[in-house]
C-alpha cells in the first residue's frame, strides 16, 4: 500500500545544502512508450513493473548485457524487488494479492503465500522474504524463512506497510499519524524494534545501514539516512520518484516524455561495504584477536566496537579479551556517501585444566609375591583411583599405596587422576615372575619389601617416573601400541623402567621391541614420536635415567608413531661376541621400532647424544680425548668406531655427540691417560747410588720390616715385597 506520488510540488526547487557533492552520472534504462514504474536494483540487475503488454508484468534487465527479460505473462504483477538471484512481487492471479518468487538462474517461479487475504509490497534478502499482510484485519509485517518455510508475524496492532529487508534488519513505514509517518527498524536476531526517523515519508528502500527516502516534511528532497551513524545526507540531485539504492547506484522513475521510464544515477563515490576477518573466533581467556579490515569501496574511517565496552578507530586493531564470555564485534566503515557495518561473534572460554596422571614405582618387575610402592606424581588433580589388576575397578584412593602381587603374571596398573574438569589415566606394567631353581642356585632372592630388593628393583634414582610397559609392541610402520598409555595422547612421551640388578635366570628375546634378555637390563627408557618421511626426527629421553640424552635421524619413509628404547646394560650385551679395547664405561642398546628398523637401509644422518660421568673419568685416570663410542656390526660381528665430538659439559657430566650408521648395541670406552712425571726437583745435587749403598739400604729396610712385623699383622707380606724390590735394584747396580 504505497502512498500515491500524485502530489505535485513544483513550488519546491531545492538544492542540497549538506550533500556529498554534485558529481554523478545519469542513465536512462527504459525507452518504451508504456509505463515502467516501481524499480528495484541489486548489483547488475534492475527490475520494474511494466505495462507494455497491456497488463502489468515484471521485467528484468541485466546492466552488463543490456538484455531485458519478461518475467511474468498474462497476470497482474506489481511492486517487484530483486536481491541476489531472487525476484519477488505481489501477484493477483488467484483473485487476491499473493507473493510470488522467481529465480533468475533456474527461471523457476514459486508461490510463497496462499492465505486468502492480501499480501503486498514484498522485499527479499538471502533466504528471507517480508511483506505487508492484512490477514488479521489491519496491515501487519510478516517474515518467511525460505529454508524452514516458517512465517513470523513481526507487527501487531499498528498500521504498517512498505517493508524492505537487508541482512538481518527489516524496515517498514507506519501510518498511525495522518500528518507524520515513522520508519521502524526490526532486528531479526534480537527481535528488537527501533524508531529510525519520522516525517512525511514517501517511497523508501534500504541498503546496508542506509535508507533512501523522500521526505515532504522538511522539503521535497531525496535523503540518504545512515541509521548506524545517525547521520543524514541530502543527495546531490533534485527530488526523484520511487528511489531504490544499491551501493552507489540509485534507480528511480521520471517522465520527461509524458510516460514513466526507469532511470539510474551512479554517484562518483560508493557506499563502503563493511567486511573484516578475525585471527580466531574462539579460545581460552585471555584471548588475543587480530582483526583485519577487508572492507571495499574506499572507506576512510573505521569504528570498532569489541563488545566488551571498548572500541578502536584503527584499521586493523589487535584486542585482548581478559574474561570468558560471548562478545559481538561490530565494525562500521564510512566514507563521504555513508557507512555500513558487519558483526562477528567471539567466544572466550574459561581455561579448564585437565589433570595429568603420572606416578612412579620403586620396582616394575621381580619374583612373586612382589610388593610395590606406588607414588602419585599427578598434576592438577583433586583425587585419584588406583586399579592394580586391570579390571578398571578402583582398588585404592590413597596417594602412595603399597600393593603386593601374590601370583606370577603381568599386571597393568592404572592410575586415574581426577578433578572437576575431567580425568586422565596413566598405565604401568608390573611383572611378577616365577622363581626357578637356577635362580635360587645363583643366589637371587625375592623380597616383599617395598624397597625393591627383588630382581627388577630400582633405587630412587632409577625409579619409573612415567611407566613404560615391559610387553609393549612397537611398529616401525604403524601406530605405536605400547601398553604404557596416557589419555592425553601426546607424542614424544618418555617412559623409564628399572631393570634387575641381579640375574633373574630368564633368557630369550627380551620385551618392548628389544631382543636383549631382560635379566641383563639395568635400566631402560622409552619415548614415542611420529616419524615423517624425509624430515629430521628427534627422540628426547627426558627421564634422565640412561647414558643417552637423545637420538635423531632422517627416515626414508613415513612410518607413523614409533617407540625408541634405550637400555643401560649390567654387563656385556648378550647380542655381541666380545667387548672392544679400552676401559668400558657403559654398554647399552638403542632400538627404534621393531624388526631392525633403525639400520642404514631405513634411516640417514643418525646421531646419538650421550653423557659420561666426570667421577668415572677421574677415578679411572681416563684421558678425556680418548673417549670413544663403538657400535656393534651384526653382519661383520665386529665393533665399529664412530666419530665422537664433545658438545658441552657441566659439574657432573661430559656430553658427547656421535654420528652412527644405525642403532643396535653400543659401548662407551676410554683409555688411561699418561702418568704425570714427578715435578719436584731436589734442592741438593743428586748423588749417584753405588752397589754398597743399595745393599746398605736393603739391610736397613729389612731391619725395619722385622720391627714393623711385630707391630702390624700382615706387614710381613708388604715388607717381603719391598725387600725383593731392593734386591732387584742391587742387581741392576751390579751390572
Amino acid at each position: 500500500m504505497k502512498k500515491s506520488m500524485m502530489i505535485l510540488l513544483a513550488v519546491f526547487i531545492l538544492t542540497a545544502s549538506c550533500g556529498i557533492g554534485s558529481a554523478y552520472t545519469e542513465t536512462r534504462i527504459t525507452t518504451n512508450t508504456a509505463e515502467q514504474t516501481n524499480p528495484s536494483i541489486w548489483s547488475n540487475y534492475i527490475v520494474w513493473q511494466d505495462t507494455r503488454n497491456g497488463g502489468s508484468d515484471i521485467y528484468l534487465q541485466d546492466l552488463s548485457t543490456k538484455v531485458q527479460t519478461r518475467v511474468t505473462s498474462n497476470v497482474d504483477a506489481e511492486y517487484p524487488c530483486v536481491s541476489g538471484d531472487k525476484i519477488v512481487w505481489q501477484d493477483k492471479r488467484n483473485g487476491n494479492w499473493d507473493i510470488y518468487m522467481y529465480e533468475i538462474s533456474s527461471k523457476k517461479t514459486t508461490r510463497i503465500t496462499t492465505n486468502t487475504s492480501d499480501q503486498t509490497v514484498p522485499g527479499v534478502y538471502g533466504n528471507y522474504i517480508v511483506w505487508g499482510d492484512n490477514r488479521n484485519g489491519g496491515y501487519d509485517i510478516y517474515l518467511e524463512n525460505l529454508s524452514t518455510k516458517e512465517q513470523t508475524r513481526i507487527t501487531s496492532g499498528i498500521l504498517a506497510g512498505n517493508p524492505t529487508i537487508y541482512g538481518n534488519k527489516i524496515a517498514w513505514q507506519t501510518f498511525e499519524d495522518q500528518s507524520l509517518d515513522k520508519i521502524m527498524l526490526y532486528d531479526i536476531s534480537t527481535k528488537q524494534t527501533t524508531e529510525i526517523t519520522y516525517g512525511m515519508i514517501l517511497d523508501f528502500s534500504m541498503y546496508g545501514n542506509q535508507i533512501i527516502f523522500n521526505d515532504m516534511y522538511t522539503g521535497l528532497v531525496t535523503t540518504l539516512y545512515d541509521f548506524s551513524a545517525k547521520k543524514s545526507i541530502e543527495l546531490p540531485f533534485m527530488f526523484v520518484r520511487d528511489p531504490a539504492i544499491y551501493s552507489n547506484k540509485i534507480v528511480f522513475i521520471d517522465n520527461p516524455d509524458g510516460n514513466s521510464d526507469i532511470y539510474m544515477i551512479t554517484l562518483d563515490s560508493e557506499v563502503p561495504n563493511a567486511d573484516f576477518s578475525a585471527s580466531t573466533t574462539s579460545g581460552n581467556a585471555p584471548l588475543t584477536v587480530t582483526f583485519t579490515d577487508k572492507s571495499t569501496e574506499s572507506p576512510n574511517s573505521w569504528n570498532w566496537n569489541f563488545g566488551d565496552e571498548t572500541s578502536s578507530a584503527e584499521k586493523n586493531p589487535v584486542h585482548t579479551y581478559d574474561k570468558a564470555g560471548n562478545y559481538t564485534v561490530n565494525l562500521t566503515v564510512s566514507n563521504a556517501l555513508g557507512s555500513t557495518s558487519k558483526t562477528l561473534e567471539i567466544i572466550v572460554e574459561e581455561v579448564k585444566v585437565i589433570p595429568t596422571a603420572n606416578f612412579k614405582t620403586n620396582v616394575t618387575s621381580g619374583y612373586a609375591p612382589l610388593t610395590v610402592q606406588f607414588t602419585d606424581l599427578s598434576e592438577n588433580s583433586t583425587g585419584r583411583s588406583w586399579d592394580f589388576n586391570n579390571d578398571w575397578k578402583g582398588d585404592s584412593s590413597e596417594a602412595n599405596p603399597v600393593y603386593t602381587f601374590t601370583s606370577p603374571g603381568t599386571y597393568n596398573v592404572n592410575l586415574t587422576a581426577i578433578n572437576e574438569n575431567g580425568t586422565s589415566t596413566k598405565t604401568v606394567t608390573i611383572t611378577a615372575e616365577t622363581k626357578t631353581i637356577s635362580d635360587e642356585s645363583n643366589g637371587d632372592t625375592n623380597s616383599s619389601d617395598p624397597s625393591g630388593s627383588s630382581p627388577g628393583s630400582s633405587d630412587s634414582d632409577n625409579s619409573s617416573d612415567s611407566g613404560s610397559s615391559n610387553n609393549s609392541s612397537d611398529s616401525s610402520d604403524s601406530s605405536d601400541s605400547s601398553s604404557s598409555s596416557d589419555s592425553s595422547g601426546s607424542s614424544g612421551e618418555s617412559h623409564s623402567s628399572g631393570g634387575s640388578h641381579h640375574s633373574s635366570g630368564s633368557s630369550g628375546g627380551g620385551t618392548g621391541g628389544s631382543p636383549e634378555p631382560q635379566k641383563n637390563v639395568e635400566i631402560k627408557d622409552t619415548t614415542k614420536v611420529f616419524i615423517p618421511g624425509d624430515k629430521p626426527v628427534y627422540f628426547n629421553f627426558t627421564n634422565d635415567v640412561t647414558v643417552v640424552e637423545s637420538i635423531s635421524f632422517t627416515s626414508e619413509k613415513t612410518v607413523g608413531k614409533t617407540t625408541a628404547i634405550v637400555e643401560n646394560l649390567k654387563d656385556k650385551s648378550a647380542l655381541v661376541s666380545s667387548l672392544p679395547e679400552g676401559e668400558v664405561y657403559k654398554s647399552f642398546n638403542v632400538w627404534v621400532g621393531n624388526g631392525g628398523y633403525g639400520d642404514s637401509n631405513n634411516i640417514q644422518n643418525a646421531v646419538i647424544n650421550f653423557k659420561v660421568e666426570k667421577p668415572w673419568i677421574k677415578e679411572n685416570d681416563i684421558n678425556q680425548s680418548s673417549i670413544v663410542l663403538y657400535k656393534y656390526d651384526d653382519k661383520k660381528k665386529e665393533w665399529e668406531k664412530t666419530t665422537v665430538t664433545l658438545s658441552s659439559e657441566d659439574d657432573q657430566f661430559l656430553y658427547f655427540t656421535a654420528n652412527v650408521p644405525g642403532y643396535s648395541s653400543f659401548v662407551i670406552t676410554g683409555d688411561e691417560g699418561e702418568k704425570e712425571e714427578q715435578s719436584t726437583v731436589a734442592s741438593e745435587p743428586a748423588v749417584r747410588s753405588t752397589g754398597s749403598d743399595v745393599e746398605d739400604n736393603a739391610s736397613t729396610i729389612a731391619a725395619k720390616a722385622t720391627e714393623e712385623k711385630e707391630k702390624s699383622p700382615g706387614f710381613s707380606v708388604v715388607s717381603g715385597v719391598v725387600c725383593l724390590f731392593c734386591m732387584f735394584l742391587y742387581r741392576v747396580k751390579r751390572r
